[in-house]
């Protein structure tokens, strides 16, 4: 028996309403908005944007937004849009030297074999103040210097941490950072790290921090970013 003309047409629209194109024309613009801040690519900001939203959906973390290399903080402030996107108002902590990268080792070549430049990836705090101006000030907080020098300071002010974008590219702050912030965590919090399969250096790093610490969990994305997720 053929299906009633009204009977179709009412499927179809109802189809439409199932389909998540709002949810997508919603991540290209949240992506959109932020660029300008930021170096990497849509296809990492994309898979990050998926992964992350997902998690703050169905997954009651406990804790703040960190990003240790901020450069000009547009990472950071797609982490935050996600989170506000859902309900949930989170501190953001934004660790940089505003004086590029530090002086790298032999270990700190990138996949083609170029060793990285020391000052390379230099942000400025007013750019980032710039891009974060709409953000709530009093769950802002910019930290200047080496990592080294402001962690012992500042990390008992955080409390526990939810979400990590780890963009330090170097072995040495690649490992610091892990090793000091980890404890930190809460369960199930999720840990992004950034150029893993592209600098040599930040991939041994992470590679060693997780079989010293016996630490399995780790996901390589197609996009040189890799995941760890506490649990």
């Amino acid at each position: 028996m053929d299906v009633p003309f009204a009977r179709k047409v009412n499927r179809r629209v109802r189809m439409l309403a199932e389909v998540p194109w709002k949810a997508g024309i919603k991540k290209f613009l949240n992506i959109l908005s932020i660029k300008p801040y930021t170096m990497v690519e849509y296809p990492r900001l994309a898979s990050m944007y998926d992964i992350m939203i997902e998690s703050e959906r169905f997954n009651d973390i406990e804790g703040t937004i960190v990003e240790c290399g901020t450069w000009n903080g547009g990472y950071a402030l797609l982490m935050n849009k996600i989170s506000e996107d859902v309900g949930k108002k989170r501190d953001v902590w934004l660790f940089d030297s505003f004086k590029g990268l530090p002086a790298p080792q032999e270990v700190d070549k990138n996949k083609r074999g170029f060793l990285a430049k020391r000052g390379a990836a230099r942000g400025a705090e007013a750019v980032l103040r710039t891009a974060f101006q709409h953000v709530d000030q009093g769950r802002v907080h910019v930290v200047e210097g080496w990592f080294e020098d402001t962690f012992s300071e500042v990390l008992p002010k955080i409390g526990k941490i939810a979400y990590v974008h780890l963009d330090a590219d170097l072995y040495e702050p690649t490992k610091f950072c892990l090793e000091k912030l980890w404890p930190l965590l809460s369960y199930g919090a999720l840990v992004i790290i950034d150029d893993y399969s592209y600098y040599q250096g930040c991939k041994k790093a992470v590679d060693d921090f997780l079989a010293h610490n016996h630490i399995r969990g780790l996901v390589r994305s197609a996009d040189e970013t890799a995941y760890i997720r506490k649990i």
